[in-house]
């Protein structure tokens, strides 16, 4: 059963949702204000945070790490550059780097709703959709107006497999103005869900005494099937921003393929030899 969501998912009248976009215009306009030099009030290393924000937001997650690896050589760490830091290291794999920086921010006596937001997109890009859910609770308590946490609980509904929360919250956030690289989040998690607890390895394992390496093959086939089944059922809107997020897995798209070439390459290779 989904967790309850009373007192999370309010009705808004169309002046709440008026003072919410001028809100939102408000942060974007200080965001992509062009940067100014230092003689102007700005510290070192802030055109290169907001370089790292940018690429965060357009998830260029190596690009963004190194920007903010560069304005912490040029000023020390700071909760900025730690939010960029945690969010591209959970999404590139480096633990210890993302440990680290989360670290840094669960260790703030009392984080920003930024800090809370960076905190939350850690646990989905680490597919714990339970700690993302409770994040973007705090975050909606703190501010009931902010598209993003409404975001990022569709997106932890959407891989628990809560389709009906997911697109209510998902209503919600575009409401208030969310962005479109925002909701790549809530696809993303989509193609999580499609693609977990598939039972690819168990089947793999029992075939292979049959089929030996071509058993390997379609076992690590079998999850992409089943997403591919999965979405079929989904409504246009999630199973649209599903598809938008796969076309970005160019890397996992690309090693599945190299993989069962190999494997049947090398099956075939064994039934000339013998």
């Amino acid at each position: 059963m989904p967790a309850d969501t009373t007192g999370v998912t309010a009705t808004r009248t169309e002046g709440q949702i008026e003072r919410g976009r001028t809100r939102l215009l408000r942060r974007r306009s200080r965001t992509d204000a062009p940067p100014s030099g230092t003689s102007e009030g700005r510290a070192p290393g802030d055109t290169l945070v907001a370089e790292a924000t940018t690429a965060l937001a357009e998830h260029r997650w190596r690009d963004a790490r190194r920007a903010a690896e560069a304005a912490e050589r040029l000023r020390g760490p700071s909760a900025e550059t730690d939010r960029v830091v945690a969010v591209t290291a959970a999404h590139l794999g480096r633990r210890r780097a993302a440990n680290a920086a989360v670290a840094r921010l669960r260790a703030i006596e009392e984080p920003t709703v930024d800090d809370l937001d960076a905190l939350a997109l850690v646990g989905l890009a680490r597919r714990d959709f339970g700690a993302a859910d409770r994040l973007a609770r705090r975050m909606i308590d703190a501010d009931r107006e902010r598209p993003e946490p409404w975001g990022v609980l569709a997106a932890s509904f959407a891989g628990l497999g809560w389709f009906d929360e997911a697109n209510e919250c998902l209503d919600t956030a575009e409401e208030l103005g969310i962005d479109e690289p925002r909701t790549w989040h809530v696809g993303r998690a989509v193609n999580q869900w499609a693609l977990d607890r598939t039972w690819a390895t168990a089947i793999g394992a029992f075939f292979f005494y049959f089929l030996g390496l071509l058993a390997i093959a379609i076992a690590i086939t079998i999850p992409f099937l089943v997403r591919e089944s999965r979405l079929a059922r989904l409504d246009d809107r999630l199973a649209s921003l599903a598809a938008d997020a796969w076309r970005g897995e160019v890397t996992t798209r690309l090693m599945h393929l190299f993989a069962v070439l190999v494997i049947v390459g090398a099956w075939i290779a064994v039934l000339i030899v013998t």
